[in-house]
C-alpha cells in the first residue's frame, strides 16, 4: 500500500499517518517514495524506491475530512491511496508509532532545544504554550468565499486566558509562530508573549510541537504541531465556516480529537 504526497507539511503528515494506520489495521506493507518534505524533516522509516506500483488500484476518499469506513476494509490487492485523509481516526490504533515516525532530525532538534531553553529561562516548571497564528493566504477573498475563517485578536486573548485557567498558573510564556508577524506584533504584544522571527517552516513547526501545550487558529500545520505536543490544545471553532463548500467536506468530530477545546472569537 502506498500514497502519493501532495500539499505542504501538514497535509503530507495526514497522508503518511493514514497510510500507516490503514496498513497496520489490515496487515499490509506501507511505503512511500524518497525526496519528500517529510523525509527531509523527520526520521520516517517507510521509504522504498524499489517497489513498482504498476497495477496498483487507486482508492480515493469520499470527503477530505470525514471518516470513511470503506477504507478500513479494502480489497486484498495492492492499493494506492489518493486524497488528503484529514481524519485522526485512521491512525488512532498506532498513535505512539506515528509520534516516533514524526521525530524531527537531530540537527533540527538541537536548534529547537536551544530556543526553548531560552524561553524557559531559569524558572523551574516554567510552562511554554505554542501559538500558531494562521493568516496569510486565508485573507484572500477566494479562500473566504470557499469557507475558511480567520481568527481575530479576541480569540487569542480568550485562548490565553483559558489556557492560564486550565493550567492554574501564571508562569506561562506563549511562543507565537505566524505567517503574519506584523499583525502579531500589533495585536499579541505582551510581556508573556514571545513572537518568533522569520525562520524555516520545519523549525517553527518543531518549536510548536515541542511546547507543553498549543493554541491553534486553523490548518493542518498547527493541527499536527498540537497533536505531537500532546498537551492541552485549544482550537478556533470557526476555522471551517458553516454552510460553505469547504464545510461540506468536514466532519468536526472526525477532524478534531474529542479532548481538544473549542473556542470562538
Amino acid at each position: 500500500m502506498t500514497a502519493p504526497f501532495k500539499g505542504r507539511i501538514g497535509n503530507q503528515m495526514f497522508i503518511y499517518a493514514t497510510l500507516l494506520g490503514l496498513a497496520s489495521s489490515q496487515n499490509r506493507t506501507a511505503f512511500t517514495r524518497s525526496g519528500t518534505i517529510l523525509e527531509n524533516a523527520f526520521e520516517i522509516t517507510h521509504v522504498n524506491n524499489t517497489i513498482s506500483t504498476a497495477g496498483f488500484r487507486t482508492v480515493g476518499e469520499s470527503k477530505f475530512a470525514t471518516f470513511d469506513a470503506r477504507l478500513l476494509k479494502l480489497s486484498r490487492e495492492n492499493i494506492t491511496l489518493a486524497g488528503y485523509f484529514q481524519v485522526w481516526k485512521y491512525f488512532r490504533n498506532i498513535d505512539e508509532y506515528i509520534r516516533r515516525e514524526f521525530t524531527l532530525r537531530a540537527a533540527m532538534r538541537e536548534q529547537i532545544n536551544e530556543l526553548l531553553d531560552k524561553f524557559r529561562g531559569d524558572v523551574k516548571g516554567h510552562i511554554l504554550v505554542g501559538v500558531h497564528v494562521r493568516r496569510g493566504d486565508l485573507l484572500f477573498s477566494k479562500f473566504k468565499r470557499y469557507g475558511y475563517g480567520v481568527a481575530k485578536a479576541s480569540y487569542f486573548m480568550k485562548a490565553f486566558e483559558r489556557m492560564r485557567s486550565m493550567l492554574n498558573s501564571s508562569d506561562v510564556t506563549f511562543v507565537v509562530v505566524s505567517d503574519d508577524l506584523e499583525w502579531c506584533h500589533e495585536n499579541l504584544n505582551s510581556t508573556d508573549v514571545q513572537i518568533l522571527e522569520p525562520g524555516s517552516a520545519v523549525l517553527h513547526f518543531g518549536v510548536l510541537a515541542s511546547c507543553d501545550h498549543v493554541i491553534i487558529s486553523g490548518g493542518t500545520y498547527g493541527w499536527w504541531a498540537a497533536w505531537l505536543a500532546n498537551g492541552i490544545t485549544i482550537y478556533y471553532d470557526r476555522f471551517f465556516i458553516n454552510g460553505t463548500d469547504l464545510m461540506r467536506g468536514v466532519s468536526l468530530q472526525d477532524y478534531y480529537p474529542p479532548e481538544w477545546v473549542a473556542l470562538g472569537d
